[in-house]
């Protein structure tokens, strides 16, 4: 069958050879965008010839989507030899009883099951089985980045289970599932295993801990003073530093700068409003700078 998409709704797609029958049965290929079985749909191929060259066919399916609902199945079950199913799908979904199986009920092993897909769920008792009532167990192979509802078991229970049972412990089939390595510690940085040893960092001698240090203080790194900046006086400052033996260095202050000579000119210490209105500029305390006088209202910040 290739279609665009395949609904079964409370009927099936069979390949069966009864008790009468000589030979296998035959196989069923599917290829759709989408496979959706409801209301105990069935994809089947199965076999009741206890013939030793007797053998269920296959169920191959290819689809973006396979979803299973309401105790629906695809089966390639035998009292032969088993059938083989194989999935390669985007996602596959089972709900509500539904199952995948290759189960066999006569003296001989079950059907192998592969599915290749991203996303793999089964809610609600939903079960893939490769079992033999009588014989060894078949083969189950996982290929998924994710599966979720599910998961491996040696028996069948309540649950949505993964089984490949056989008859004896000796029997049993084998379950493989791969999904893709993520390294949990991936990111992680190793911490030291030694923490630090706090109460050996108390009372040390700062002094000895800092022999032959220094400690300068460079100021404005000698730039100039900015137009937002207070005019202060000698910027030097005198520090005393006392080193790990008791010995005293005295920073010494700059020299102070020589005397201005009246005919330079000079800074402006400080100002005042006169009784004219008038802003007036004073160099030192009683003496007026030549330069003339200010309007307060062309004054600027």
């Amino acid at each position: 069958i290739d279609a665009g998409e395949v609904t079964i709704d409370g009927s099936e797609i069979g390949s069966v050879a009864n008790g009468s029958a000589i030979g296998n049965a035959g196989s069923i290929a599917i290829v759709a965008d989408g496979i959706f079985l409801n209301n105990e749909a069935q994809i089947l191929t199965s076999t009741e010839v206890t013939a030793v060259d007797s053998t269920a066919g296959n169920v191959v399916l290819n689809a973006d989507a396979i979803e299973l609902d309401d105790r629906s199945a695809i089966a390639a079950d035998t009292t032969g030899l088993g059938g083989n199913i194989e999935f390669n799908s985007g996602t596959v979904l089972l709900r509500d009883n539904s199952n995948i199986r290759t189960n066999a009920t006569g003296e001989f092993p079950g059907g192998d099951i592969a599915i290749d897909t991203d996303t793999l769920v089964a809610l609600d008792n939903s079960d893939i089985t490769a079992n033999s009532a009588n014989a060894a167990g078949g083969n189950v192979i996982i290929e998924a980045r994710g599966i979720f509802g599910t998961e491996f078991r040696p028996f069948l229970t309540p649950e949505s289970d993964i089984t490949a049972t056989g008859a004896t412990q000796e029997l049993q089939g084998t379950v493989q599932i791969n999904t893709p390595d993520i390294d949990a510690t991936s990111g992680l940085i190793d911490l030291p295993t030694t923490p630090v040893d706090v109460a050996s960092l108390i009372d040390r001698d700062p002094c000895l801990q800092g022999q032959n240090s220094q400690f300068i203080i460079t100021g404005r790194g000698g730039l100039p003073p900015t137009p937002f900046d207070v005019l202060g006086g000698n910027a030097g400052t005198a520090i005393d530093w006392v080193d790990a033996y008791g010995l005293t260095h005295t920073n010494v202050s700059p020299s102070p700068p020589p005397p201005i000579s009246p005919s330079l000119p000079r800074e402006a210490r400080s100002w005042h409003m006169d009784d004219r209105g008038k802003i007036v500029l004073i160099a030192e305390e009683g003496d007026r700078l030549s330069f003339g006088q200010l309007d307060l209202c062309h004054l600027r910040p």
